[in-house]
């Protein structure tokens, strides 16, 4: 699976042995030659066998083998590191020097040529193999059929359902309807959308079938689009049953009519009256492309479309007007009444089953098809005996691959992920790493993507852009889910269904992709590329014996790392990837250095204090985090990683209120702009002592993202025409050295055409006229400037901002959001404006903000005059806010701003000392949720999100 990603770049380095010098040996250069033309033959073949769905048993070994002797190349490759034939010296002097470098690399050479001669012997073995194997060829074309026909089969028991059968479809029913039947003559396209299993199916039927949908269309046609549907067949499906509508056959003269015949004598049949067409499962836009030609756009037509695919559901129902459904997954209370209709034939669950029930129910996550398959499972096991269910409890990752009961689902969830392109199958795959019910943060697992080689750069793209299209692409396909999102739309974290990482754990172990050692007696095989600890280190002797491991995670660790190895395992010399994030470790292991295909190094949330120069060795390091670390000086030895891309070294203080100076870097080499490659870089400590890094950073041409603290008044114009020279800059944070320094950020240049997110801290004397023409921000924090002019005349026309957060920036008493300001704001937030007493709000000033958050502004006594003209305002919340102000909104006192607000679904009062959140509609105390009041959350954890 994924070795064929790594394929590439073992053609690559054989090339490059091919302009050394190994080619003077006899034979070499012919066998190099023979090995490269046979590796593309193989990466071929090795692509169209593990394409496909189902393996036959001996095609399956096979291939097998064949990922084993990739794996052998790739080691015998990775010891295969021509030495720099130049800069030996000159003169009298570098004469035994140049003797003793030349024998070096003739027996280096011959090392070289022993190791291609033995690659050569296992293409030849492999190709014997290969060259006997018929059994691609016996069964070429034949893929995914067996995936289909399952799926074919499932959704037409879905269309066969009876109403009592179903739980949870009313509410969607009664919205999709009121929008097919709601009397506008223009072409509306209604797409539902979610992962396989949802019941998208189901539920469009039930809407097809229903009597006011029947009623208002004088057409109904329905047609299963699949993905391997043909144009032709598809719309001549229409014609026949258009035709069946008026009661007639179908022309003879349809069977021979070509594509463009067909579209028009369909288009033209819809047109004559009110339609409603379905087309269930859309896999692909190409595919909605090809049928929407047909549709006449005028007459009250109505298309109504289900998909896996959020590509196709939004620019579906986008390009017609359309509404896009996103379909949720059973509440608990519904799973519950599903599990227990299936399952016991009524809906009350038997005591003693009530448990393990609960515990089924929790890992089907409210999957519509989960809970149906596991029901019809355990339909067959003796309810009087609960250790029959808490096998299947136990060991549903064993059911999910013996069980012929429960295949139907595995094969119809795995569809979406078998229809992935090639490259982004081991981008899933990697999910079965993380542990289950992990919150996973998207730039980690960027990274580790393209430390991996899944992702490479191509023309225009970085490796880490391509990677996010990846992650988009499992987004749409609806293997992931969004766990957490930032306040600019980007998903800072994301989840996978608890059966579908069951899939992605089985896959990943049939391809020997991954392995998972969570307890003493787990087996894996002695050839696993990935493996991941979760919990314990009992078994670290097994792991120890892998052969040649290249990553490893560890997970939830409590026993000190010192205490279990004092060396780094021959098998591990090759690893790519070491991620001891959160592990239990106060000393950065010296033997990590001897890592010299070392990619990703993840040190974050360790105790971690001292980095040694010995680190200056990882030559191949791409990511170094150090994050939530105690390190605070990098040796200068760091300078000599060219290849690093992202550096992160700091902390910060997580407490009530953030003090002004929450966060803690680190001493940066004095020419760190000799990291070329840099694409993040934070926080580092602008030092009195060396104001010539302020100079330097004007060198990392590729920063995306940079982050400085204790910044000083002198150092702010070096800086500021550093900020101009790095076109590619996404994210900037600066914090001054103290609370009274006045940060001089003055300077007339032009800010980078990119820059969307800025984090300021620090005294200003006016604001920097450079900001107001940074138009591409869609995110702002200004902290503590105490202007004195009132900036949001200004800032109004930042055309793009979405957030802006401001904290003691301003000392006047009135704040006016003046007509046609702000027209994207959807996040607005002032906290301790200690002498503000107004805020008005024109009509027509921040059409689309959601959230206001006001806190801490202690002379503001009145709600924001005109804040009724805010009508997309979802919530409004106060933070140790004046009683005197809270009072006017209490409904049940009968206050005189409640009307004011009254428009606006949450409205909250919080005050830290009480920890207890009053909500203004409801006139009370919210019990519980002094900890999740958001504005509470984000003061007690990092506000620069973006750093994450």
């Amino acid at each position: 699976m994924a070795e064929y990603a790594a394929l590439p770049f073992l053609l690559d380095k054989l090339y490059s042995l091919l302009q050394g010098g190994v080619q003077h040996f006899d034979g070499v250069h012919e066998e190099v030659d023979f090995i490269r033309s046979k590796l593309e033959y193989m990466r071929t073949f090795y692509r169209a066998a593990i394409t496909r769905e189902k393996m036959e048993p001996e095609l399956e070994m096979f291939v097998g083998k064949l990922r084993d002797v990739i794996f052998i190349i790739e080691d015998i490759l990775n010891q295969l590191t021509p030495q720099d034939a130049n800069n030996n010296g000159h003169g009298f002097c570098s004469f035994p020097r140049k003797m003793s470098s030349s024998f070096k690399k003739q027996t280096a050479y011959r090392r070289y040529a022993a190791h291609i001669h033995e690659i050569k012997l296992e293409v030849d073995m492999i190709l014997d193999r290969l060259q006997k194997n018929e059994i691609l060829e016996k069964d070429k074309g034949s893929t995914s059929s067996s995936a289909i026909e399952t799926l074919r089969d499932y959704r037409e028991q879905a269309l066969l359902l009876d109403e009592h059968e179903l739980v949870g479809i009313e509410e969607p029913r009664k919205q999709l309807i009121d929008w097919l039947v709601d009397g506008d003559s223009k072409l509306k396209v209604i797409a539902i959308g979610g992962m396989g299993g949802l019941g998208k199916t189901t539920v469009a039927k039930k809407v097809y079938d229903d009597p006011r949908v029947k009623k208002h269309f004088q057409f109904h046609v329905w047609i299963t689009v699949s993905e391997l549907f043909k144009i032709d067949d598809l719309l001549k499906d229409i014609l026949q049953q258009l035709y069946a509508e008026i009661k007639q056959l179908v022309p003879r003269e349809v069977e021979t009519m070509k594509t463009n015949q067909l579209k028009e004598i369909v288009k033209k049949f819809l047109w004559q009256s009110l339609y409603i067409l379905v087309l269930d499962d859309v896999w692909t836009v190409g595919a909605w492309n090809s049928i929407k030609s047909v549709l006449p756009r005028g007459n009250g037509g109505r298309v109504m479309l289900t998909t896996r695919n959020a590509a196709v559901a939004s620019s579906s129902s986008k390009e017609f007007n359309g509404h896009n459904f996103n379909l949720k997954p059973l509440s608990w209370k519904e799973s519950e009444e599903l599990f227990f209709r299936r399952t016991f034939k009524e809906d009350i669950c038997p005591p003693h089953l009530q448990k393990v029930s609960q515990s089924i129910l929790g890992k089907c996550e409210g999957l519509p098809l989960a809970i149906i398959a596991i029901s019809g499972l355990l339909i067959t096991k003796n309810k009087n005996l609960t250790d029959e269910w808490e096998m299947v409890n136990r060991s549903l990752g064993a059911e999910l691959r013996d069980n012929n009961e429960i295949e139907f689902m595995k094969e119809i969830l795995s569809l979406s992920y078998e229809k992935l392109p090639y490259n982004v199958k081991s981008c899933f795959l990697y999910l079965s790493i993380f542990p289950e019910n992990h919150p996973i943060e998207c730039v980690r697992l960027i990274r580790l993507w393209v430390a991996e080689r899944f992702a490479e750069a191509v023309e225009g793209r970085t490796a880490e852009e391509v990677a996010e299209g990846y992650l988009k692409l499992l987004w749409e396909r609806n293997l992931i889910q969004v766990a957490e999102k930032r306040s600019d739309g980007r998903v800072k974290k994301c989840r996978v269904h608890d059966i579908l990482h069951r899939i992605s754990i089985l896959k990943s172990r049939g391809q020997n992709f991954a392995a998972i050692a969570k307890q003493q007696d787990d087996i894996w095989s002695e050839t696993i590329r990935r493996l991941s600890v979760h919990n314990t280190l009992q078994n670290m002797q097994q792991i120890e014996n892998v052969r040649q491991i290249r990553s490893l995670f560890m997970f939830g660790l409590t026993n000190p790392l010192s205490s279990v190895s004092t060396s780094v395992p021959e098998s591990f010399k090759m690893l790519n990837v070491l991620d001891l994030q959160g592990a239990p470790l106060e000393k950065f292991p010296s033997e990590i250095v001897k890592l010299s295909f070392l990619r990703y190094l993840s040190l974050r949330n360790t105790k971690v204090e001292i980095i040694p120069p010995s680190i200056g060795k990882l030559r191949n390091l791409q990511t170094l985090d150090l994050k939530q670390s105690y390190v605070s000086k990098l040796p200068s030895t760091i300078l000599k990683l060219k290849k690093l891309r992202h550096l992160l070294v700091y902390r910060y203080i997580i407490e009530p209120y953030a003090h002004f100076n929450y966060k803690y870097g680190f001493e940066a080499p004095l020419t760190i702009g000799d990291l070329q490659s840099l694409q993040k870089l934070c926080f580092i400590e602008a030092k009195k002592e060396s104001p010539i890094t302020m100079t330097e950073l004007g060198r990392l041409k590729e920063l995306r993202r940079l982050g400085i603290i204790k910044l000083r008044r002198e150092d702010g114009k070096d800086l500021c025409f550093s900020i101009e020279k790095l076109d590619k800059l996404r994210a900037l944070s600066i914090t001054a050295v103290k609370e009274e320094e006045v940060i001089d950020l003055q300077c007339k240049i032009s800010p980078p055409p990119h820059l969307k997110r800025l984090y300021l801290t620090g005294r200003l004397e006016k604001l920097p006229e450079w900001i107001l023409l940074a138009h591409s921000l869609v995110k702002l924090f200004i902290k503590g400037s105490r202007l004195k002019q009132d900036p949001f005349e200004h800032l109004q026309n930042l055309l793009n901002l979405i957030h802006l957060e401001l904290l003691q920036v301003f000392d006047g008493e009135v704040v006016t959001f003046a007509s046609g300001g702000f027209q994207k704001l959807q996040i607005l937030g002032l906290d301790k404006f200690n002498d503000l007493k107004s805020i008005d709000v024109e009509k027509g000033a921040m059409p689309r903000l959601e959230k206001l958050i006001i806190q801490r502004c202690n002379s503001l006594r009145k709600v924001p005059s005109g804040i009724e003209y805010l009508t997309k305002l979802k919530v409004l919340e106060f933070f140790e806010m004046p009683e005197e102000l809270i009072g006017t909104l209490r409904p049940n006192e009968q206050g005189e701003d409640y009307f004011r607000v009254a428009h606006i679904p949450q409205v909250y009062s919080t005050y830290w000392s009480e920890r207890r959140v009053w909500d203004i509609h409801l006139g009370r105390y919210c019990e519980g949720e002094s900890s999740s009041n958001p504005r509470v959350e984000k003061n007690s954890h990092e506000p620069l999100d973006c750093w994450k």
